[in-house]
């Protein structure tokens, strides 16, 4: 039988978009559920860690982003059964957290020109040691392990995105430029036909 699932998080992209794509591109039927921030603050002591993202699987929750994307990677092959591949995916998610991590504070700066000064000092100090060394680590300019889609080029195509539409003030559109496989990720990954079949479902 197959499973009941559903995704809860905000109408944004932010953590929840990652398992979004996993999940269409496995072709793993799901509801997307979306809630608003009074919606979330109404029901906030149901989920089990007070936030979101969290999925439900035939009425049983469960959350942590990575921990979902890890899951639904696993049920819908993309990723590796080789431990030591699987490792390896796991480390660049894991990494590509932490460089959404130093970004994190300057999210909850109110302060514009403060907030514009901290990403700057990030794209300065911060992002030309963690992207040379992600850079280093990926296989090639294709795949990020192996030469097969996992979930790690998911999780890094849309760091690359996010870093590279202009959407963070302060840090800019070509901060990327000197990165070549992790633009070409990027670029074969947001190709696929099964993405853009979910970027133009997401668009409606």
């Amino acid at each position: 039988m197959t499973a009941t699932i559903k995704l809860t998080y905000f109408d944004t992209r932010g953590r929840g978009e990652n398992i979004r794509v996993a999940l269409s591109l496995a072709k793993i039927p799901f509801e997307d559920e979306r809630l608003s921030k009074e919606q979330f603050e109404e029901r906030k002591e149901t989920f089990p860690f007070l936030q979101l993202p969290c999925l439900t699987v035939d009425g049983q929750i469960y959350c942590q982003s990575v921990s979902i994307l890890r899951y639904i990677g696993k049920i819908g092959k993309l990723y590796p059964e080789d431990p030591l591949l699987a490792l390896k995916v796991d480390s660049i998610i894991d990494y590509t957290e932490e460089i959404r991590d130093v970004m994190a504070p300057s999210f909850k700066e109110e302060d514009d020109a403060k907030r514009i000064a901290m990403r700057e000092g990030y794209v300065q100090n911060d992002f030309p040691r963690m992207f040379a060394r992600l850079e280093k680590y990926v296989d090639s300019d294709e795949f990020c392990v192996g030469t097969t889609t996992t979930i790690a080029d998911i999780a890094v195509s849309y760091l690359v995105t996010m870093m590279t539409i202009g959407f963070i003030g302060g840090v800019p559109k070509n901060v990327l430029d000197g990165y070549p496989k992790l633009l070409g990720i990027k670029k074969r990954f947001t190709g696929l036909p099964e993405y853009q079949a979910w970027e133009n479902r997401s668009r409606q």
